[in-house]
């Protein structure tokens, strides 16, 4: 059998506003001979002077007994978004929902196969460019970045487990990698990122908490983590250092070169935080601490002040324990 329809068009309207094109200039092309479904798809998105395109070629071995059908059946597609502007479909997204709407353009060159026993693999680079956003999950912020790449590979394997074997990020702020993996055993993750904090926190502040007075102008951060869901408790590992910080408060300057360092151990059960150890460190300090979010205990051990002027340093030794 065969499929066939050229020149479709698909139009959104909201409300009382005039339809908007979404989709325009649809080719499809589906055949079945044999058992094997051959595809050719063909979209162009967006206004002719900013065109985008989506395209999927592939084919599929459809199964010859009853069953599940991605269990039993054998497929390989491409499937690429060329220059495709984000903003229209985000418009489909109820008002109320988190998806953030704005400007994006996404371009994409995915790879789907699947294997007899239901071994899913998707794979490939999604670049989005000329990102500016607001609403949604992002509140108040309204992050504009010229540039958010992700390489990723997606598996679902015949014990029909989810796993990220690898999830890289690049952007405007930084980088990040992460692995995870979905099964009977609940969420296993773990990570690293390296962070321009400048850039992070202009892009983000509401996200951040960050201060209307302060403006950071230099400073890096990197991040690794572990997260590992037993008996539906979330165990959470992690290290965090901050470096070479420098910017103004309250329009005065101030310069923290030494690294400050962050570890944590903890857990989630539900919505209830249990932190078993949580260790603050700088040249200056060393701080440890433990609890939940009823009784929450802090321990300073030393606490090293040194203020320098015109070549004399004063440097003092403080112990103290405060208990909150």
């Amino acid at each position: 059998g065969k499929v066939l329809f050229n020149r479709a068009v698909v139009k959104l309207q909201q409300g009382e506003q005039e339809p908007q094109i979404l989709l325009r200039q649809g080719a499809l092309d589906l055949t079945l001979a044999s058992d094997t479904l051959n595809l050719n798809l063909s979209l162009a998105t967006g206004a002719e002077q900013a065109e985008g395109q989506i395209k999927a070629i592939g084919s599929a071995h459809l199964p010859s007994v009853k069953g599940n059908l991605l269990d039993l059946m054998t497929a390989d597609m491409q499937v690429s978004f060329t220059d495709v502007q984000l903003a229209p479909f985000l418009a489909l997204a109820p008002a109320e929902s988190s998806v953030p709407q704005g400007q994006a353009i996404l371009a994409s060159e995915l790879t789907v196969k699947n294997t007899e026993g239901g071994n899913l693999v998707l794979r490939g680079p999604v670049t989005l460019i000329e990102v500016d956003l607001t609403g949604g999950f992002l509140a108040e912020d309204h992050p504009r970045l010229d540039q958010l790449a992700f390489e990723l590979h997606l598996q679902r394997d015949e014990q029909k487990e989810w796993r990220l074997p690898e999830l890289k990020m690049l952007s405007d702020f930084g980088s990040a990698d992460l692995q995870s993996s979905y099964g009977k055993q609940g969420l296993q993750a773990t990570g690293k990122g390296q962070f321009d904090l400048p850039i992070l926190l202009s892009q983000l502040p509401g996200l951040f908490k960050v201060q209307d007075n302060l403006r950071l102008e230099n400073g890096s951060a990197s991040l690794v983590f572990e997260l590992a869901e037993q008996d539906k408790v979330m165990h959470v590992t992690a290290d965090a250092t901050v470096e070479d910080l420098a910017g103004r408060q309250n329009k005065q300057p101030f310069v923290w070169k030494s690294p400050l360092s962050l570890s944590l151990q903890g857990s989630m059960t539900g919505k209830e935080p249990e932190v078993d150890k949580l260790v603050l460190k700088a040249d200056f300090l060393d701080i440890e601490g433990q609890g939940n979010l009823q009784h929450f205990t802090l321990k300073a051990q030393q606490i090293l002040i040194k203020l320098c002027k015109r070549s004399v340093e004063l440097s003092s030794l403080i112990g103290m324990r405060v208990d909150a």
